[in-house]
């Protein structure tokens, strides 16, 4: 059943997306799609997916619409660029990747957490279904997002032709399949939450398997809320756009 999410108060934007429940087994991901249906479907679109963070986990299938979301449907971005936008909601039990967030590292589960299986599920059947850009998919994650980002990347690292983690982590062992996707890592310097070091280990990680494209940015002023300054001052919204497979 497809609904159409609420106002959300002072972000009219809400309105523009549309939110179904992807059902796999005794498992439940809401998600929130926007152009999916306001344009002609023999076009083929890039695709966003935007993961938010452990603050919006729920049920509701809107408050993944809390943060940053909004620099993506800006009227000058929309009327630049076109493109299809997918943005779940992880359970309250669950996390894009099953790690604790403030250890110094972790290893890969070998089976992927609940939301993150449905996710990739999701994602084929959108390819499938709908006219999706395939050498254009690209994946945005803020704090258990930045998580899931390089979590996606790990497991499907053809999938993507960019990435933006921010104040995440991944396993450093599968840095060497991630050396062709072009990354651009940010985190605040004075993170509490989830040490900038994870940040750090997979960028070195990455050049080490003589990765080119990946870059990585400190903000020496911000703590772990500092997603809003790559979308306001570094550009990466017009960055994403321009990368392709």
């Amino acid at each position: 059943m497809m609904l159409f999410c609420p106002v959300l108060k002072g972000q009219d934007y809400s309105v523009l997306f549309r939110g179904d429940t992807l059902m796999v087994q005794v498992d439940t991901l809401p998600y929130l799609l926007y152009n999916f249906d306001t344009l002609d479907d023999k076009v083929e679109l890039p695709l966003v997916i935007f993961l938010h963070g452990a603050g919006e986990r729920g049920d509701d299938n809107r408050s993944q619409l809390r943060h940053c979301v909004r620099y993506f449907m800006q009227d000058t971005i929309r009327s630049q660029y076109a493109f299809r936008m997918l943005i779940p909601q992880c359970g309250n039990a669950y996390r894009w990747a099953e790690t604790d967030w403030t250890l110094p590292s972790h290893t890969m589960e070998k089976t992927p957490s609940h939301p993150m299986s449905a996710l990739m599920y999701l994602i084929d059947s959108l390819i499938s279904t709908h006219m999706v850009d395939t050498c254009r998919i690209y994946a945005v994650g803020i704090s258990m997002g930045g998580f899931g980002v390089w979590d996606l990347m790990q497991r499907r690292p053809n999938l993507l032709a960019a990435a933006v983690p921010i104040c995440g982590g991944g396993d450093p062992s599968y840095a060497m399949q991630l050396t062709s996707i072009p990354i651009r890592i940010f985190h605040g310097k004075r993170d509490r939450l989830v040490m900038p070091s994870r940040s750090v280990q997979m960028y070195e990680a990455i050049r080490s398997y003589g990765g080119q494209q990946v870059s990585l940015e400190l903000f020496e002023d911000l703590g772990h809320a500092c997603w809003n300054r790559p979308f306001e001052q570094c550009g990466i919204i017009e960055w994403l756009f321009s990368q392709r497979k």
